[in-house]
């Protein structure tokens, strides 16, 4: 294995030249109150995401440009893994593997629209990505395999074919992907994890603490999911969490459960991350759980920046340029949805 200082001194530096490119807060923040998505447009002009308009005035469809963005980000993911060595090759793949899965969830939407509720995705199902991220998917067989034994045939060779085996007769059955997702997301972090596992020893305790708050952020969306629309017990909310993350005590969201006072016990599950006192916050059930998700991410950042002062000769600076891109990416998204459908014009209103 090759020695930290000669995997990561070019990388480090040249990843911290990126990051000094990324977008200020003051064009992010004007981005967020551009009134359409011409004038969106506009505040992106002279950056990367200028490239952004072409699918935008050739289809006036803002799903156009959000795979554009996706495209973006896989392309980002690609250019990062070229030429390293391993295990941080193989590392840098299981995150791109995230973007790969929800290529995959889009596809598979797409399918089970069209083949169990009669839909046309003519027009959807041409936004794909269809170029290899990790695995060599051929999502065109997705889309037309007939049943789901076909959806199987289709992931053949995959990491996914096990889980289309397991989950694609229920789902058609039950009339929702929903557990099918599920599958998806515990698959992309187990993969992560045995990557994680083959890293050294000091990138891997500092990977595993940035994954660990991945895990904790999917769970608590799941969470919020299954209280407020999944109409199940709490038993079977814990038994669908993706494990690896902060330890959760079951006793507690199971009183919480039935109660509405879930924030309760996600503050406790997450008290070592300091987020407990946002669980006893002003405001309803919903909003409290909002506010533990925003600075559960608001953390991610501060941990990104830790790690750009701390060791530059760990996986650290990969992750954290990868946290502060993926932050970029999210909030140029928001905005040009905001501006579409009109939200950028009213907090525009407000601000003046």
């Amino acid at each position: 294995m090759p020695s930290r200082i000669g995997t990561y001194a070019f990388l480090a530096a040249r990843l911290r030249t990126r990051i000094g490119k990324l977008l200020p807060d003051e064009r992010l923040e004007e981005l967020a109150k551009a009134a359409s998505v011409d004038e969106a447009l506009l505040v992106l002009r002279g950056t990367r995401y200028e490239r952004l308009s072409g699918p935008w005035v050739s289809t006036g469809d803002l799903r156009a440009v959000e795979a554009a963005l996706r495209s973006m980000e896989i392309d980002m993911h690609a250019e990062l893994r070229r030429d390293r060595g391993e295990p941080l090759r193989s590392f840098i793949d299981a995150l791109a593997q995230r973007l790969e899965a929800a290529n995959l969830k889009d596809a598979l939407r797409l399918w089970f629209d069209a083949r169990v509720r009669g839909g046309d995705v003519s027009v959807r199902s041409g936004y794909l990505h269809r170029a290899p991220v990790v695995h060599p998917l051929d999502l065109d067989a997705v889309l037309e395999a007939g049943d789901a034994e076909g959806l199987v045939a289709a992931l053949a060779g995959t990491p996914y074919e096990a889980v289309a085996a397991a989950e694609a007769r229920k789902a058609v059955e039950a009339g929702s992907l929903f557990e099918l997702e599920l599958a998806l997301d515990r698959l992309h972090f187990r993969l992560l994890f045995d990557a994680v596992k083959a890293l050294g020893p000091v990138d891997r305790k500092v990977a595993e603490r940035q994954v660990g708050l991945e895990v904790d952020l999917i769970n608590l969306a799941w969470l919020v999911r299954f209280r407020a629309y999944g109409g199940m017990g709490a038993e079977e909310a814990l038994s669908l969490l993706v494990p690896w993350g902060a330890p959760v005590d079951a006793k507690a969201v199971a009183a919480a459960w039935d109660t509405g006072n879930l924030s309760e016990a996600v503050g406790g599950m997450l008290g070592h991350r300091g987020l407990r006192a946002l669980a006893g916050g002003a405001g309803n059930e919903l909003s409290r759980l909002a506010l533990i998700e925003r600075a559960l991410r608001e953390l991610g950042l501060i941990e990104a920046r830790k790690l750009l002062a701390g060791d530059p000769f760990t996986v650290g600076v990969v992750l954290a340029y990868l946290r502060l891109e993926r932050d970029e990416m999210a909030r140029v998204r928001a905005g040009l949805g905001a501006a579409r459908y009109g939200a950028g014009a009213a907090r525009a209103r407000e601000a003046s």
